[in-house]
């Protein structure tokens, strides 16, 4: 577990919800285990985890999955959640699995939070994060990711997971939902551009359209190898 204070750390705040996310962790683990994985890329996260922390970056449809998917045993992650209905479920949900839930205001100014962040990295976890944010518009990405790739200087690695037998929930992301008993892909690739510390306009612009390209990309290939059309 990271270093972050109580306050700073999101929990259920309802019987409702603590039973809704030990039920999704469930079940979710019920998928996990009764899938068969196929995984690309897993062995490079390994490798740069074994020398400190990493920011694990994905689209917001394939976070019920990524969940379990993130290397145990490693460095810790720290998810930056909303604190709302939906974030406390999910922060119980993410704790089941060893994650850290970190509260964020998200659409307000985030500057002691972010500093916050950079002492956790500091310490040695890693931050988990969605590239698109927790309201959208869907595979649109957001500052965040490269704003933090930006003062921490960590690795970039870039997550994408599906599974043949799935279906859409509604809502703005259309998130992935799996469904036991078939076939998954998991899909681990390291963004290689480099991030200055006082990028120009321009610049940002482009690494910011690089980054989404690479995501785009990692998740059309899980898509593929479970033998679906991209994004489907």
């Amino acid at each position: 577990m990271s270093d972050a204070t109580p306050d700073q750390m999101l929990v259920a705040t309802s019987p409702l919800e603590l039973l809704l996310g030990r039920v999704y962790a469930a079940y979710i683990w019920l998928v996990f285990r009764t899938t068969r994985w196929e995984v690309r890329g897993a062995d490079e996260l390994h490798a740069a985890m074994q020398k400190g922390p990493v920011i694990y970056l994905l689209w917001h449809s394939r976070t019920l999955m990524a969940i379990p998917l993130w290397p145990q045993g490693l460095t810790p992650i720290t998810v930056p959640t909303a604190d709302n209905r939906d974030g406390r479920i999910s922060a119980v949900t993410h704790s089941r699995f060893n994650g850290t839930p970190f509260k964020m205001s998200f659409g307000r100014s985030n500057k002691g939070a972010s500093r916050q962040i950079l002492r956790l990295i500091r310490s040695g976890a890693s931050i988990g994060i969605t590239g698109d944010g927790p309201f959208g518009p869907r595979r649109v990405l957001q500052d965040a990711p490269l704003e933090w790739a930006r003062i921490s200087g960590l690795p970039v690695f870039i997550h994408a997971n599906s599974v043949r037998r799935q279906s859409r929930l509604p809502g703005w992301d259309r998130m992935l939902f799996p469904f036991p008993f078939g076939k998954g892909a998991a899909v681990y690739r390291r963004w290689v551009a480099e991030v200055p510390r006082h990028p120009g306009e321009d610049e940002r612009a482009a690494l910011q359209q690089s980054l989404s390209d690479a995501l785009d990309a990692a998740t059309a290939e899980a898509d593929a190898l479970v033998g679906l059309p991209a994004g489907l």
